[in-house]
């Protein structure tokens, strides 16, 4: 079991194949029928259309992902690919519906420390703002900011949360209170 969960991980295959993508993808391809039951498969092909900027193709494998391997980490991934995709949708009411759901997702998240490398409430503050901001302006997504801000200086004050929590909530105290949006670097 770790060895399989090792050679079909995103990043080991990335860093083995030297960022090729049509590699990568095309050996996930491969290996589709093999593994349709395999809810961490389609994880890992999911998150590695998203380091390919197929979001769209990872949104659904996700999706199908989550459907089969009901964890949190399955969980978490959804979250942010709906995010994601919804921060780059044209469609506003699409981008609206697709981060509600991942607030849905992402708050019943909230009672997990941890969740593939950063913090469902991170992800959900980050990218539901980002979202809000980018289809319904900055005064509406300055708002969820402050609200986002309280709830992440909540978490920070004495517990392990580390950096990535005490970034999250200067940046949403930022851009709640002067307007200076900072640039999330996976999305």
């Amino acid at each position: 079991a770790t060895i399989y969960k090792g050679l079909i991980n995103h990043k080991f295959l990335r860093e083995v194949l030297k960022g090729h993508s049509k590699l990568v993808l095309a050996l996930y391809k491969s290996l589709e029928k093999k593994f349709e039951h395999d809810g961490l498969f389609w994880l890992q092909y999911g998150l590695s259309l998203r380091d390919f900027n197929k979001h769209e193709e990872s949104l659904e494998k996700l999706r199908t992902a989550h459907q089969a391997y009901l964890m949190e980490h399955t969980q978490h991934a959804l979250g942010q690919q709906l995010l994601i995709v919804a921060a780059h949708s044209s469609d506003k009411r699409m981008a609206l519906a697709y981060a509600d759901e991942a607030m849905d997702l992402l708050k019943n998240l909230d009672r997990v420390i941890e969740s593939d490398d950063t913090f469902p409430i991170v992800t959900l503050c980050e990218g539901y703002t980002n979202v809000i901001r980018i289809h319904e302006g900055e005064d509406l997504a300055r708002k969820k900011a402050a609200e986002f801000a309280n709830r992440l200086r909540n978490r920070t004050s004495g517990s392990e949360s580390g950096d990535r929590v005490q970034k999250a909530y200067e940046n949403m105290f930022r851009y709640a209170t002067t307007g200076t949006w900072t640039e999330l670097e996976d999305q």
